[in-house]
């Protein structure tokens, strides 16, 4: 990700572009914290038998997200 992120960047910006990727693992673990958290305010009930389930749909977007980012960048 790094490599593909410094090679499509502009002059002048590789580094910058290339710390985008690092960002990736930290983000993900936040905004997977923020997502339980939110459906954890749920009933335990409710939770238990649909709200962990939440999430993980909510997670088919990022998969799409990054299914058509990889099909419209050119192979290196």
């Amino acid at each position: 990700a790094v490599l593909m992120a410094v090679e499509h960047a502009p002059p002048g910006k590789r580094g910058f572009y290339g710390s985008w990727p690092q960002i990736g693992s930290p983000l993900g673990l936040v905004l997977s914290t923020a997502a339980f958290s939110a459906v954890g305010f749920l009933p335990d009930e409710d939770f238990l038998a649909w709200g962990w389930r939440l999430p993980f749909l909510a997670s088919a977007l990022l998969i799409i997200v990054g299914l058509v980012v990889r099909l419209r960048i050119m192979e290196s």
